[in-house]
């Protein structure tokens, strides 16, 4: 246990600075022909034309070469260009030592990066990743070090490939030692690779510690229940208080399932009843003030999912509807023998019928639920999804910023065989700061890029005008870490051209949730303590949404890795505002009605991409290519 609190403070970084950052780069560089897009060198870079600091583009070479002039390039002077040279230096001191791993360089790879296969299995690799990296806050130049394991292509994803990746132990539980194993590898790595590197050039080498860095601390999320009443607790604030508000439509059931099914449907009643589980999940009724008994359930057999079985099911769900002039949910029962793809099948048309058609479904899998031990801890999630997917509220966050909306951007760009895409698609996701649910609303759809592109700037231009001179007084867009550079600067572009005609402020906040990065915490664990954050420049920071407890140092399940923050438009380099809007992405993994723990990352980020899910699913059904179906405004969150 840690009780330094100096030692509390800090974060470890997955970071390797170098020894020394005071060096030069000698380079040979010529004039860019600017009739020419790519370099006679395949290298182009802006550097200094003269000592004045006015920049321009130079071809250049690594060794001499007819035409190019000697430079001597400071490290700082253009960060791209030194890590590539640091690169370019780790490579070739890697040929000179006898290094005990096989390193590679990744084709297609996003990164400019060195991978070493530690270890070869049979689903796969196990790897290190060095990748150069210039850290804002410190100044340092040095290298990113993270252990990743590399699928085979034609490898199923599997609970093999899911214990080699660490998200298992070795008795494929959650692997509550994740940032431990990490630690260690990185730190064999460390020992037995870079310790024997030397210098990479002159006299630099790469550090051999960590660095560390200082955090801060965001507050804990606060929940709000029935009663306007508050906890930190999601389960033990509905349990005590209920939720925010409740179903106010009749509700009835109608349950799905073979024949072989028969026992877990009973059972999967007899949980949401409260009687099987009843210390877990005390009943729907209990928790959640919904009525849940035998009068308001009907049921239908099928034998095997059939077209003509699905289409009974829908038209039953349909006519409950009409009689009873209430709401109904379709709980379908699949078992372990069909196939995914045929799971899938099933499911998507379910769940398009049913937003077609006004009711609501919620899946339950023999494969993942059939044993009453595997039951007993997800029915209280599946109460909750029932409930919200109803149009209930189980709770919201008590926010940062008040008066703010939040819209979180998706795309579901349908691609060929070879990854091609070949229509573009993207839509938005409203919810405000507390967590409520508001709208899913199409924004740009075509087979074309630039018209899509253009469409996309139209339309969110339109959205964002459209909430001026409305009660709110900031606008925050999300962008996750899918949508490409293009629609980034498209919706850059498109808050810049409103910002002098609405009344409100507006940020945009890149949300990634793949990268490089991690942290370690000087706790036996190495678990970062929940809502801790760091600093990685003037516009970056890491926030650990999931992690230790003060005052319990117990940890029941594996912690995620930090969300990778970037304000891409509207930051003031005020770190105190900065942390305001830190603040409601993490009240924001709070307000997932998933699940009771489920906080990994915000909704604004993780609805969009369960949403982008299920459009490419339903691409090939009619009303989808607009995705008009999807523009009510009073739908509930279906896609839980």
């Amino acid at each position: 246990m840690v009780t330094d609190k100096n030692l509390m403070n800090k974060i470890t970084l997955n970071f390797l600075p170098l020894s020394d950052q005071n060096f030069t780069i000698t380079i040979y560089r010529k004039e860019a022909n600017k009739s020419h897009e790519r370099s006679e060198t395949g290298i182009r870079f802006r550097l200094k034309l003269s000592k004045y600091n006015n920049y321009q583009e130079f071809d250049i070479s690594w060794n001499k070469l007819d035409g190019f002039d000697e430079y001597i390039c400071d490290a700082k002077e253009n960060f791209d260009l030194t890590k590539r040279y640091l690169l370019r230096s780790l490579e070739n001191r890697l040929e000179e030592v006898a290094c005990s791993f096989q390193w590679y360089f990744p084709p297609k790879s996003f990164y400019n990066e060195l991978r070493f296969i530690i270890k070869e299995y049979k689903e796969g690799n196990s790897e290190i990743i060095l990748m150069p990296y210039f850290l804002k806050n410190h100044l340092e130049f040095g290298f990113l070090i993270q252990h990743h394991f590399k699928v085979n292509s034609n490898q199923p994803f599997n609970r093999e490939v899911q214990k080699l990746s660490l998200s298992l132990d070795n008795r494929y539980q959650q692997n509550r030692s994740f940032y431990g194993d990490k630690f260690r590898l990185i730190s064999d790595f460390i020992n037995s690779v870079i310790a024997n590197l030397g210098n990479l050039f002159e006299d630099i080498s790469i550090v051999t510690k960590l660095a560390d860095t200082p955090s801060d601390k965001l507050d804990t999320k606060q929940y709000k229940f029935g009663g306007g009443n508050q906890s930190s607790s999601p389960f033990v604030g509905i349990k005590q208080n209920g939720p925010y508000k409740v179903v106010s439509d009749e509700v009835k059931y109608l349950f799905v399932f073979t024949e072989p099914l028969r026992s877990l449907a009973r059972e999967v009643y007899s949980g949401l009843d409260g009687k099987l589980f009843h210390g877990m999940f005390s009943g729907l009724e209990s928790m959640f003030s919904l009525p849940f008994s035998k009068n308001c359930v009907e049921y239908k057999l099928v034998i095997n999912y059939n077209n003509a079985e699905m289409a009974e099911v829908i038209e039953k769900a349909v006519e409950m509807i009409g009689k009873n002039n209430c709401k109904v949910c379709v709980l379908t029962f699949f078992p372990s023998l069909l196939t995914e793809d045929k799971n899938k099948e099933i499911y998507s048309h379910l769940k398009f019928q049913a937003i077609k058609h006004g009711f609501y479904t919620q899946t339950i899998t023999q494969e993942t639920m059939g044993k009453k031990e595997q039951l007993k801890w997800s029915i209280g999630n599946i109460g909750l999804q029932i409930f919200s997917k109803l149009g209930g509220i189980p709770w919201l966050l008590i926010p940062s910023h008040e008066k703010c909306l939040i819209f979180g951007i998706g795309s579901a760009h349908e691609k060929d065989s070879e990854g091609n895409i070949i229509k573009y698609t993207a839509y938005t996701v409203c919810i405000d700061t507390k967590g409520n649910f508001n709208r899913v609303q199409p924004l740009s759809s075509s087979e074309n890029e630039g018209e899509y592109l253009i469409r996309l700037k139209e339309e969110l231009i339109k959205i964002i005008c459209s909430e001026n001179n409305t009660h709110i007084e900031e606008c925050v867009i999300h962008v996750p870490y899918k949508v490409s550079r293009q629609e980034v600067d498209i919706i850059k572009k498109s808050v810049q051209e409103v910002t002098g005609d609405i009344s409100f402020q507006i940020k945009v906040i890149k949300i990634n949730s793949k990268h490089k990065f991690l942290g370690f915490s000087y706790h036996n664990t190495k678990i970062p303590y929940e809502s801790s954050m760091v600093q990685l420049s003037n516009t970056e920071y890491l926030i650990w949404t999931e992690g230790l407890q003060y005052g319990n140092p117990t940890v029941s399940r594996r912690v995620s890795e930090p969300l990778h923050v970037e304000f891409l438009h509207g930051s003031e380099n005020n770190y105190d505002d900065d942390k305001s809007y830190l603040q409601d992405i993490i009240n924001l993994t709070g307000a997932n009605w998933r699940g009771f723990n489920s906080k990994a990352q915000p909704v604004s980020i993780y609805y969009p991409w369960l949403i982008a899910t299920f459009m490419k699913r339903f691409s090939k059904y009619e009303a989808v290519g607009d995705f008009s179906i999807l523009s009510c405004e009073s739908f509930n969150p279906w896609f839980l």
